[in-house]
């Protein structure tokens, strides 16, 4: 016997789509996913970082704490003069929306901020019209008591 004969033959066989092409598809669709989320967070990390320097900026608004309430969203706990600007016109800037802060910022009268001076000056105007009336009405009060003596001195 030929030694090349008594070797089987392989029977060929049937040609078959490859896998690999699958696996690649969804391993770039996972990727592209992945970075995605990735960028999207970064973005947003730089967001709350410039909004919460700005915020601790502004001298009417003190933060005193933030907490993470769920993934996204974050609790911002503080303090804000009457007058300071609101605390998510800020966050609004930094395209940061109320359905990702919860802003609890407590009244407070600050002082030595541009907003206490304002506070001065306005009660400094009240103050001068209430003297102003004051003095209005002691002056009528005594024109009219002098009037009144005259007429009486006349009578």
């Amino acid at each position: 016997m030929d030694p090349a004969a008594s070797k089987s033959v392989k029977p060929a066989r049937p040609s078959r789509e490859p896998r690999s092409t699958l696996y690649v598809l969804g391993s770039a669709t996972m990727a592209a996913l992945v970075l995605g989320f990735t960028i999207f967070l970064l973005v947003r990390g730089f967001q709350w970082r410039g909004a919460l320097a700005e915020l601790r900026a502004e001298p009417g608004i003190e933060i005193l704490s933030v907490e993470r309430v769920g993934f996204f969203k974050k609790r911002l706990l503080g303090l804000r003069d009457p007058l300071a600007p609101s605390a998510e016109n800020i966050l609004l800037k930094h395209n940061i929306g109320p359905h990702s802060a919860e802003v609890v910022l407590t009244e407070y009268h600050s002082l030595n901020t541009p907003y206490a001076k304002q506070r001065e000056e306005a009660e400094a105007e009240k103050f001068d019209g209430l003297r102003d009336a004051v003095l209005k009405a002691v002056g009528e009060f005594a024109d009219a008591a002098t009037k009144k003596r005259e007429e009486d001195l006349e009578k």
